[in-house]
């Protein structure tokens, strides 16, 4: 967790700001993200999963996402895994409530609206690999 909050988000922040004073918004924003991958990996351990034990499985499932497994009820955001559904916390909510408004693959054509995919891919009507998902998380530190 450490590594992830300075070596990526808290440098990362600094190279954009440059010289310039940090609002409190971009603050926010990092405080944001930084509290829900430690959420995300607190209830991951309180369910007895770990991070380093991900098997194929679970990152297959995370790929095979769509914009309709994720529910929105006011200020309470929820994820459907197979049959379980689970509420996320409040940063993680956020941030999950982001993605699914400004989502896009790197694929030229079509609109986020045309895409189910929850992490849409490089090609057009497909979702990102779980192998490209894996190279996003080395790039995070996680």
């Amino acid at each position: 967790m450490h590594g992830y909050a300075v070596w990526h988000r808290l440098r990362r922040f600094r190279r954009r700001r440059g010289e310039e004073h940090a609002t409190r918004l971009q603050d926010l924003n990092v405080r944001c993200h930084v509290t829900a991958a430690n959420n995300f990996l607190g209830w991951r351990t309180v369910e007895g999963l770990r991070l380093g034990t991900c098997t194929q499985t679970d990152l297959d499932t995370i790929c095979q996402l769509v914009v309709d497994n994720v529910q929105v009820d006011g200020d309470t955001v929820s994820i459907t895994f197979g049959t379980s559904l689970v509420v996320l916390p409040a940063p993680l909510a956020c941030l999950v409530r982001e993605l699914v408004a400004t989502r896009r693959g790197k694929a030229k054509i079509g609109t986020p609206e045309d895409v189910p995919w929850l992490f849409p891919g490089g090609h057009p009507g497909r979702p990102l690999t779980d192998s490209q998902i894996v190279i996003r998380l080395h790039k995070i530190g996680i």
